[in-house]
């Protein structure tokens, strides 16, 4: 399964620009992240049934499509992990359903074809919403939370105050926030983080810059494909202006910014999954405000505690 690709230089093949459809450029820099491909081919290989009700350890079903604790052997079926965890002697082993683990890791309800165009019937994206769990009937041996690598917990008391508690959590997570940014920026090229109206404003010039460099790179690694480089940023650069005339379109402005920029911005949101923040409302000046002056407050730089 190739995740999708389509010709740069026809812009009828991509949203229009300006468009403000979420899930509709949600689901067109997703389709492009080479992951997802792979995960949603490894989905289409399960039997009838096991991608929402889960693997049995008897299937001989391949375990690239979901996630197991301890990790699976690549090319693993469900049968000889758990003859392997039987013979290493592991007393705690778990499949994960394939359904919770697509879900999670790419907010879509369903899976979808990387070369499928959206449509709201076949596209629908679940927003990730915060969850609470607790101990069933008290006990918390009962108590079990796998948490993923972009995930964290927080243990709160019930029979305190939850007010200085959840402002105490606050201050807490700006750490764990910047370690994380900072982990993912080690050793490679830090994720820029564009504003919602600039994605609306340059995603289609965006996603066909990206096209078309990775048509580039296929003529650059198949010696076979003899014909002109014609992807790189000046044609990049004469194909949108030859598309309109100079009337605030942002392609008219071509000239004056950087198409290898636009790939890498592209890129940001495909392969570093950062299309996963078109889908979250920002919060509001006023509740930024607020929570600001909270944590003012409880960190005591002021104001009446």
């Amino acid at each position: 399964m190739k995740r999708c690709t389509a010709n740069w230089k026809n812009a009828n093949e991509y949203p229009p620009v300006g468009c403000e459809e979420y899930e509709w450029l949600a689901w067109e820099f997703l389709r492009r992240n080479k992951k997802y491909a792979e995960h949603f081919k490894a989905i289409s290989h399960l039997k009838p049934g096991e991608f929402e009700k889960g693997i049995s350890p008897d299937s001989d079903s391949l375990l690239a499509a979901t996630e197991c604790v301890p990790p699976a052997m690549d090319g693993e079926t469900a049968v000889a992990y758990c003859d392997r965890m039987r013979l290493e002697g592991v007393k705690r082993w778990r499949i994960s359903k394939p359904k919770i683990l697509f879900t999670e890791r790419w907010l879509l309800a369903k899976p979808v074809a990387p070369e499928k165009n959206f449509g709201t019937k076949a596209v629908h994206f679940m927003v990730h919403q915060v969850k609470i769990a607790h101990p069933k009937n008290g006990q918390r041996d009962s108590f079990k939370l796998t948490l993923a690598p972009n995930e964290v917990m927080v243990r709160l008391r019930l029979d305190l105050n939850i007010a200085p508690q959840l402002i105490s959590t606050l201050a807490r997570l700006a750490d764990v926030v910047k370690a994380y940014d900072d982990r993912l920026g080690d050793g490679q090229t830090k994720l820029r983080r564009s504003r919602k109206d600039s994605v609306l404003k340059m995603a289609h010039v965006w996603l066909r810059s990206y096209d078309a460099y990775q048509a580039r790179v296929l003529y650059v690694e198949d010696p076979k494909r003899k014909r002109k480089r014609t992807d790189g940023p000046a044609a990049i650069v004469e194909q949108f202006r030859s598309e309109n005339a100079p009337d605030g379109d942002p392609r008219a402005r071509a000239n004056k910014l950087n198409p290898p920029d636009w790939a890498e911005r592209a890129g940001d949101y495909i392969d570093g999954m950062l299309y996963q923040k078109l889908l979250f409302a920002a919060p509001t000046k006023q509740q930024v405000h607020s929570l600001t002056e909270l944590l003012r407050v409880w960190r005591g730089q002021g104001g009446e505690g």
